[in-house]
């Protein structure tokens, strides 16, 4: 979990910068997350092809991204990597607690104002991390969020 941590640091980099402007180097973001093995080529491609700024629906839906993949997109998200994003389908992979609690962080610092639509079925997402995407909606995280879908999860009686 600390390589994606460090990758996701030092690809975006700050941005308050004046270097950083609005340029999120999603390619080279991409292609390092593919080479530490924390995406699959497909996913990476999927990134790349997204058009990071303009994005609005970002579908890496059945790519088998595990919770250090959607830690990877989580960071993307919270460094403002996808300001438009108004869907994000992240739906039949292997993303359990950790990358639910990921995707949670980054939705309460703000990192998807626009999404309305978060997919995030048949997963393996667990009480821990449905208990923290719901805290980070009651904190105000994703706004304009409508729909969250989260059926054949491992997520108990509540």
């Amino acid at each position: 979990a600390t390589e994606w941590s460090r990758m996701a640091a030092q690809l975006s980099g700050d941005p308050t910068s004046e270097t950083m402007g609005k340029a999120f180097h999603m390619n080279q973001f991409a292609d390092e997350a593919w080479n530490k093995h924390l995406i699959s080529t497909d996913t990476a491609d999927r990134l790349k092809a997204c058009g990071h700024a303009e994005c609005v629906v970002l579908d890496l839906g059945y790519t088998g991204l595990t919770d250090e993949g959607a830690e990877v997109v989580a960071s993307a998200l919270a460094k403002g990597g996808f300001p438009e994003l108004r869907e994000l389908i992240l739906a039949d992979n292997r993303i359990g607690d950790a990358g639910a609690k990921a995707i949670a962080e980054a939705l309460e610092k703000d990192g998807a104002k626009n999404l309305e639509i978060l997919d995030l079925n048949l997963n393996e997402i667990g009480d821990a991390g449905a208990a923290a995407l719901a805290q980070a909606l009651q904190n105000g995280g994703a706004k304009n969020l409508e729909q969250l879908y989260l059926h054949h999860n491992q997520i108990g009686d509540v």
